[in-house]
């Protein structure tokens, strides 16, 4: 099995949006974003994927439903977290899951552009935002063909 997972990060807001992008790309909008990081003069940012890989061997499944009562609302202690995986866990070759990441610098500007989508218009990088370039300039540069270069590259060497 192979996910992947990718979103803005902002350095002066220790990464947020991060992992939340869509939902915050929903609910306050790219303009906003990108107004809030101009307003706190924090715009420096990158964009990060990550990939994950399983294969299905040594992996077992949690053997009970997952109570999603207990991901809402409180904190739930080390104990009931039990199994949760960690980087380090995965780091570790705990876990049966491997790790690819790619990432993009840029700084957060003003919007431009016509093309590209999400936060795209207000993304810079090398000059230029994501939205000003072609596709295939932003594919040359993409976080997320990094990580599944990255993900190929290790795929195509591995020992079956």
């Amino acid at each position: 099995m192979v996910v992947d997972d990718a979103g803005l990060f902002l350095e002066g807001f220790d990464g947020f949006p991060g992992p939340y992008s869509s939902y915050v790309e929903d609910t306050l909008g790219v303009e906003r974003v990108g107004r809030l990081a101009r307003e706190e003069d924090a715009t420096r940012a990158w964009f990060r994927c990550v990939v994950a890989y399983c294969d299905g061997d040594d992996f077992e499944a949690t053997p009970e439903p997952v109570d999603t009562d207990d991901r809402r609302g409180r904190d739930l202690s080390a104990d009931d977290r039990g199994a949760a995986a960690t980087d380090d866990a995965v780091a570790e070759g705990a876990l049966p899951v491997r790790l690819f990441a790619g990432s993009v610098p840029g700084r957060i500007v003003e919007p431009r552009g016509e093309d590209g989508f999400g936060y795209d218009p207000i993304f810079e990088h090398d000059g230029r935002t994501m939205a000003e370039m072609s596709p295939a300039e932003k594919n040359a540069v993409s976080h997320r063909g990094r990580a599944l270069a990255s993900f190929a590259e290790w795929f195509v060497d591995r020992e079956p």
